[in-house]
């Protein structure tokens, strides 16, 4: 296989994906509003706890574009996740 050829087979399915994605989440990385992840959390809030907030926000716009289906019911379950881990990231931080 030619690397120019593998170049556009790749770029295709990255370009696809991202399609999907947008979406499934709507334009959640470039529009609609943040409820986890907003500036003043961002200020007060080590990297690994923002990051959460961020995938709980990604999370949560999907389930507000696209309802709570069989195909969006593992975000409730990886919601069901990030907030448990954003629980235990935030109890170290008080040891």
């Amino acid at each position: 296989m030619k690397t120019s050829y593998a170049i556009n087979k790749i770029g295709t399915q990255v370009i696809e994906l991202l399609q999907k994605k947008n979406s499934d989440y709507g334009d959640s990385a470039t529009e609609g509003d943040s409820i986890f992840a907003t500036d003043k959390n961002k200020d007060s809030m080590s990297a690994k706890e923002f990051g959460l907030c961020c995938r709980i926000d990604d999370k949560l716009h999907r389930i507000k574009n696209s309802g709570i289906t069989d195909e969006t019911e593992d975000s409730v379950w990886d919601l069901a996740g990030y907030f448990i881990l954003l629980l235990i990231v935030l109890m170290k931080r008080k040891q």
